[in-house]
């Protein structure tokens, strides 16, 4: 298997309930295609994704706008999907990256 790992774009724009929906639509994916895809949720995953000849996927938007400004709701993504974020801003550019129970802002 060429790659042991994707990232997957769950949303863009979309708000928190929306995102919550296509992170629930990925938990039927892996449910339907467990034999080739695997969720990652941390590190361990993705090595085990690429030892089991599976594609390993981690799940992530491209701006903050599912946080809908409460980050606190993060913790609700961090218990369903290990993801990145990347957000702009009038002052440039921001990534944040949740990894287990970590939000790491980069």
């Amino acid at each position: 298997m060429a790659w042991p790992a994707i990232n997957a774009t769950l949303v863009s724009w979309e708000n928190f309930l929306e995102t919550m929906i296509a992170i629930t639509a990925w938990h039927r994916r892996f449910a339907e295609h467990r034999a080739v895809l695997s969720p990652v949720t941390c590190i361990d995953d993705i090595l085990a994704a690429k030892k089991d000849g599976k594609v390993g996927v981690i799940l992530g938007w491209q701006n903050a706008t599912p946080l809908e400004n409460d980050l606190a709701a993060s913790n609700c993504f961090m218990t369903w999907v290990c993801g990145s974020s990347n957000s702009r801003s009038t002052s440039g550019i921001y990534s944040a990256m949740v990894v287990g129970n970590e939000l790491t802002m980069v």
